[in-house]
């Protein structure tokens, strides 16, 4: 194993990059509770019950969403984290096997597009639209 690492490092994969060893995977039950939790709780998912509220749906139906929103989402980062948990291989790992750097390197930029896209979104505020 220890050989195999110090073929990687001459290629030119960081530290943080390679598969971690058994004693090497030290997180906790809090430390997938924090992780689900962040997820749930963030600023589109506020936005989000916002427009619910203006739409006019009830409270009832609302919380509804938003628990059944959460278990989907718990659901969907389990199936993601399977490999990773299973032979402690980071996701970046996981995406340059599946599907080589080049791929790896579009699905980077489609995701630098989104983030550009909503920190445009949130900074554009309009002289009209400016307080007094």
């Amino acid at each position: 194993m220890e050989h195999q690492r110090k073929l990687f490092q001459q290629r030119g994969y960081s530290e943080d990059l390679l598969p971690k060893t058994q004693s090497q995977r030290t997180w906790k039950t809090f430390n997938y509770f924090t992780l689900w939790m962040g997820s749930v709780h963030n600023v589109p998912n506020y936005v989000m019950v916002g427009g619910f509220f203006i739409l006019g749906l009830s409270t009832f139906s609302i919380m509804l969403a938003i628990i059944l929103s959460a278990f989907f989402i718990a659901a969907v980062m389990v199936l993601n984290g399977a490999a990773g948990s299973k032979y402690g291989v980071p996701f970046a790992m996981i995406l340059r096997a599946s599907y080589r750097c080049t791929w790896c390197t579009v699905s980077r930029i489609i995701k630098g597009r989104n983030c550009r896209h909503h920190v445009v979104w949130v900074c554009n505020v309009t002289p009209g639209h400016w307080p007094a």
